[in-house]
């Protein structure tokens, strides 16, 4: 998720284990180091080679956020913060409160639409459950309010409050992305498709309207739904695409060369959801087809072109959903169901 909900988070969980360790200690440095240390696990971004431009994709939410990596992680971001924050915390508890907050990433990325490597190194499949969005104003300011005045005005049993509404909210998620499954399924067979495999995901800030999309006779079909408890639900049509297959792309790369490495490479990163852009033509430009603007959009928000003559060098990055200023009153209309 965003930073401001990974800090946001990290200070709550630092608050809540309080009690359990260090209840003495100051609650806003307990609060800070946790806010921190939630944010921490994103430094990956650092982790990046002009030389090799998919290296930032594969490391961005890898080893810093498995679940293995927690007491290490809570080590280096306490030892590193205690030398500012030693007039008010000891050393120990400086690395319990920041550890909390560290605690709590992976699992929060987990929850949402892109995934995470919870499990490494046991696994390297990317643990996403789309439960909320990357970025869920209804989710974060709630918290936020919540752990402010539990830390400035010394309400700390709001910390529970806060938790509770948490696992409300991911709970909600859970119903809503079932309830858009079902109606992937009817509308599948409506056509007479039988899904080899399907994805279903929040849209962009919500969890009304949900991103459907499933794989059927080398084609990929995406359109987007509305759900909501005791209604009908709304179907927004989007469309199809073909799968790309490097065994019949256009043009050809040679099987050892680097680019045919990066294409694996990347479709491993989209986790296979990979096509041609501009849709079904032979393009230089495979695009990861798993996210677009609008959640029943076939135009993708990234992608790697590849370059035949020159099957040696690295492939290029490319980003090519470029927003408008339609895409959110598009969305906000369809989130009310119109």
């Amino acid at each position: 998720m965003d930073p401001l909900t990974h800090g946001v988070l990290g200070g709550t969980f630092a608050l809540l284990g309080k009690r359990a360790r260090f209840a003495a200690a100051p609650v806003k440095a307990a609060v800070l180091a946790g806010v921190l240390g939630g944010m921490a696990p994103d430094l990956d971004v650092l982790i990046k080679s002009s030389a090799d431009p998919l290296l930032g994709i594969e490391y961005h939410r890898f080893f810093t956020h498995a679940l293995l990596f927690i007491p290490l992680g809570g080590l280096l971001i306490g030892g590193a913060l205690w030398p500012l924050m030693r007039r008010y915390l000891g050393f120990w508890a400086c690395v319990w409160f920041a550890m909390l907050g560290y605690s709590v990433h992976g699992l929060l990325d987990a929850m949402t639409n892109y995934g995470t490597h919870l499990f490494w190194p046991f696994t390297m499949r990317r643990e996403s459950w789309s439960l909320i969005s990357i970025i869920d104003p209804l989710f974060t300011l709630p918290l936020l309010a919540l752990l402010l005045m539990a830390t400035f005005k010394n309400r700390q049993r709001l910390v529970l409050v806060s938790v509770l509404f948490a696992a409300f909210y991911l709970g909600f998620g859970y119903t809503q992305r079932e309830r858009a499954t079902e109606a992937m399924h009817a509308h599948a067979d409506a056509l007479g498709h039988v899904p080899e495999r399907f994805e279903v995901k929040p849209s962009f800030g919500n969890n009304i309207v949900w991103r459907v999309q499933y794989e059927y006779g080398g084609r990929f079909y995406i359109a987007a739904v509305r759900v909501l408890p005791w209604t009908e639900s709304v179907w927004y049509a989007g469309g199809d695409v073909e799968k790309y297959n490097p065994s019949f792309a256009k043009p050809e790369l040679p099987t050892l060369s680097t680019q045919a490495r990066d294409v694996e490479r990347f479709t491993f990163f989209s986790d296979g959801w990979v096509a041609s852009y501009p849709p079904d033509t032979d393009s230089t430009l495979i695009a990861d087809m798993r996210f677009s603007m609008l959640p029943n959009s076939l135009q993708p928000l990234w992608g790697i072109r590849i370059n035949p003559h020159t099957p040696n060098s690295p492939v290029s990055f490319d980003s090519i959903g470029k927003r408008s200023g339609d895409d959110f009153p598009e969305l906000w209309l369809m989130i009310k169901g119109e």
